[in-house]
């Protein structure tokens, strides 16, 4: 089950566990194996998107773990920590504090300071304590899990990998994208040590890297990054999705920087494609890539293509609740391109975008409509 799982097929890992289950019945479910079993399908579960689910097998197997071993011993720890991954990813983010603050002192009794177990749970609790918006406090916690597996680990250890990336998400989540960059290029090159190298992790690393530059102005590099990040990507058997979809949407975005807007189109329609085949036509995540063809279409004189691609994505965006993020500029760009062709509803579209502007409190696309609207001598919204 665990190695199918890995290997994404996670329907065929549910369908094992099923199997395991009802083979460990007919022994008398020795409760060690359990354990590992409700924590294996919890895995799959929360890969899946089944997080509550998945966050209910990893407490079943905790409560088996403390009654087998005690609340603080080694064995249980992995299972804390998924505990923790499952809650911040269910934004709980008091219940994920608690449970990584735990993690960490069990970790530090059961195995001392000097071990990747607890060098993860340090790292973990600094996560947390950033998404608090906590930063001072979780500075020495990143610092400390860093250091422990910088001094343990091998130099093409994956876990010192993650470490890097960890730090740089810290780093550029304050706007310190020089430090960022530096922990990014401290993780491709432990990566890059990999033989054989772990394609994913060095298809996502390179992509947060092309990020970073192009927030630092090196827009070559950046292409760089993310060119090389579609290339590994491309050459597996099958490719990470998220990774290889947000590879080719950031080279859209660097080639319309760049000034090659029909190549930055041809890059957002594959990005919508990867996209559409990896989860569906209905996944928020495509609203992206639609719009900024669409606006490519508009620019390139397209309006007709550009309308139903701003539909399906100011749809998404509704149907996810993101009605304060792009979906104003979305509305916005409804109203450029029906302009011409029909005045009446390019004016209830530039309405909305001022409102959905007003309320979100985005007033660039605030400023932007009211040039729009007063442009064609019309009203404002009251």
């Amino acid at each position: 089950m665990h190695l199918v799982g890995r290997r994404r097929r996670y329907e065929e890992a549910l369908r094992y566990a099923r199997f395991a289950e009802a083979a460990l019945a007919r022994i008398g479910s020795p409760p060690q194996t359990v354990a590992r079993l409700l924590a294996s399908r919890g895995t799959v579960l929360v890969a899946t998107g089944r997080t509550e689910e998945g966050l209910a097998e990893y407490q079943a197997a905790r409560a088996i773990d403390v009654e087998l071993y005690g609340e603080g011993d080694q064995a249980g720890l992995a299972t804390v920590q998924h505990i923790g991954a499952a809650q911040t990813r269910l934004r709980r983010y008091a219940e994920a504090e608690k449970t990584f603050a735990q993690g960490l002192a069990y970790a530090t009794e059961a195995v001392g300071t000097q071990h990747p177990t607890t060098a993860r749970f340090a790292m973990s609790y600094g996560g947390i304590l950033a998404q608090l918006r906590r930063y001072d406090e979780a500075r020495p916690h990143f610092e400390a899990g860093l250091a422990t597996r910088q001094a343990v680990l091998s130099r093409d250890d994956p876990e010192l990998a993650a470490a890097h990336r960890a730090f740089a998400v810290f780093e550029s989540n304050q706007g310190r994208y020089a430090q960022a960059d530096e922990h990014l290029a401290a993780a491709v090159t432990v990566l890059d040590r990999r033989e054989p190298p772990d394609a994913d992790e060095l298809v996502s690393t390179l992509v947060e890297r092309c990020s970073t530059r192009y927030r630092l102005g090196e827009i070559d590099e950046a292409w760089d990054h993310c060119l090389r990040a579609r290339t590994v990507a491309e050459a597996q058997p099958r490719p990470e999705p998220v990774g290889h979809f947000t590879s080719v949407n950031r080279l859209a975005i660097i080639a319309k920087r760049r000034g090659e807007p029909e190549s930055a189109h041809a890059l957002r329609v594959q990005a919508i494609t990867i996209g559409e085949q990896a989860w569906g036509p209905s996944n928020a995540r495509l609203a992206d890539p639609l719009l900024g063809a669409a606006s490519i279409d508009i620019e390139q004189g397209r309006a007709e293509a550009a309308v139903p691609r701003l539909r399906r994505a100011a749809e998404l965006r509704r149907a996810d609740g993101t009605a304060h993020g792009q979906l104003p500029y979305n509305h916005l760009l409804l109203a450029r391109a029906l302009a011409e062709r029909e005045p009446a509803q390019a004016q209830t579209h530039a309405q909305q975008a001022w409102r959905l502007a007003e309320e979100g409190g985005n007033a660039d696309v605030r400023t932007l409509t009211a040039a729009w609207l007063r442009e064609r001598a019309l009203p404002l919204p009251q």
